[in-house]
């Protein structure tokens, strides 16, 4: 069967139009022809890009019966108890070397100016520094404009001495002055 090919219709200026029809264009696939392509691509799996696929691990190999492996083997005869062990000594909790103590970590205790800010019991000097900004933030102390400048009160002003403002990065300095070893 020989299909015809449609002349193209010139207009009044020369030009051909298209016509209705074939119009020369080749035939689409028909619906089942589609849906064929279609199920073959999903059997396919995503396209490839040139790549190698992945390799999927392989599963564990099935485990033979028990008396596939053979006979089992001879149990030994349990062992004898002995009687129960004494407990040791207690050894005191040895202490760490002087080297592997951290600075910070030994106990300070504060002059009577500090102790008025954070009591008078040792503490080291993370947990001094740590009741200095507890009272700096309880009070307001810190400025508004610039949150690393405090603006010392009355008590504040003994340990930081008679600046109107102090940095936040000068504070641990001047609190070190007044602590002395326990």
């Amino acid at each position: 069967m020989v299909q015809e090919r449609a002349t193209p219709k010139k207009s009044a200026s020369g030009r051909a139009t298209k016509t209705q029809g074939s119009g020369g264009a080749r035939p689409g696939p028909t619906r089942t022809q589609a849906a064929q392509n279609r199920a073959a691509r999903a059997r396919a799996g995503p396209p490839r890009t040139g790549q190698q696929p992945l390799r999927t691990r392989r599963t564990a190999t099935k485990i033979p019966s028990r008396g596939a492996l053979g006979p089992t083997p001879a149990t030994p005869p349990p062992r004898r108890r002995s009687a129960p062990r004494q407990a040791a000594p207690a050894r005191p909790a040895a202490r760490p070397k002087p080297s592997q103590r951290l600075p910070f970590a030994r106990p300070q205790r504060p002059d009577s100016d500090l102790a008025a800010l954070v009591g008078s019991k040792p503490m080291s000097r993370q947990e001094i520094m740590r009741e200095v900004w507890s009272y700096i933030r309880r009070h307001g102390l810190q400025d508004t404009r610039d949150i690393r400048m405090i603006n010392p009160d009355e008590r504040l002003r003994r340990i930081v001495g008679s600046q109107k403002q102090v940095s936040m990065f000068e504070m641990a300095r001047l609190v070190n002055r007044h602590l002395s070893r326990a």
